[in-house]
């Protein structure tokens, strides 16, 4: 009966924890912008989000082509303060590529200062 409190009292505590496991917080979390219908239809975008080597806020994000035609994507990273200011970076230019049906491309950004927090990613169809 002693084994079956201590065991049931460890499955309780295990539970617990799994409910506090730490998260990134809504405010550092990139936001997605798919600009227009072809975008929000046909592509997929995941989004991972890491430290860099310099401490500081990354993403990365994988861009899939749902469709059976080769499509053009334009891309751009830009990047915010915690009261959301904008802050200029070599990301926040459009950045053109091509995707084959099926095909994916990864690209990625890292905050450009330790004030800058709030990423957000814009993808739209560029022909």
């Amino acid at each position: 009966m002693k084994t079956h409190t201590v065991v049931s009292l460890l499955l309780c505590i295990l539970a617990l924890s799994a409910c506090h496991a730490p998260s990134v917080p809504d405010h550092m979390k990139t936001r997605v912008l798919l600009q227009d219908e072809f975008s929000q239809r046909y592509l997929e975008v995941n989004v991972n989000e890491f430290t860099d080597a310099r401490g500081q806020l990354g993403v990365q994000a994988t861009i899939v082509n749902k469709t059976q035609n080769e499509v053009g994507v334009q891309y751009r990273f830009q990047w915010f303060t915690e009261d959301g200011q904008f802050v200029d970076s070599p990301g926040a230019a459009w950045i053109p590529i091509k995707l084959k049906s099926g095909d994916s491309y990864i690209a990625q950004s890292s905050a450009v200062t330790d004030k800058t927090v709030r990423p957000r990613m814009s993808v739209r169809k560029w022909e």
